[in-house]
């Protein structure tokens, strides 16, 4: 019995000039490697497969977070709108996950997103602090 992120992140690979390659993960072979890994198969296998990987990306439901640099190759994918690989090759199916794309962001850009607020020169939290000098006469 394996995780669905270690079945994700088997379908990973690197370029050999160090860069993510994460295409597998969207291919009909994770899937059906992330079918076979669940004990118990849902009645919309197709949604829970999205949710599990969506899940992955954002770091919702208790789910370990993709590396930095896989998550961000994971959202291009994502992003981008079409029907995902695994699910587009029976086209008599209804099955259109992918189609709309991905407007979430992923749990460690909305992490650089909340840092880059929090320490903007002009941010509300700047704005109530007094110098130390100032607050020793108020």
């Amino acid at each position: 019995w394996k995780s669905a992120y270690e079945t994700f992140m088997e379908h990973v690979t690197y370029e050999p000039d160090g860069t993510c390659n994460c295409n597998g993960i969207f291919s009909r072979q994770c899937y059906e490697d992330w079918l076979d890994s669940r004990q118990i198969i849902s009645k919309r296998p197709e949604q829970s497969f999205r949710k599990a990987l969506v899940g992955h990306v954002t770091g919702e439901s208790r789910r370990k977070p993709f590396p930095p640099e896989i998550e961000s190759c994971v959202l291009e994918r994502l992003r981008e709108r079409r029907v995902w690989e695994c699910f587009a090759q029976d086209e008599e199916s209804d099955i259109r996950i992918g189609v709309q794309g991905f407007r979430k962001m992923g749990y460690y850009e909305s992490r650089s997103e909340e840092l880059k607020v929090n320490t903007s020169p002009n941010s509300a939290e700047n704005s109530l602090l007094i110098p130390l000098e100032e607050s020793l006469f108020v």
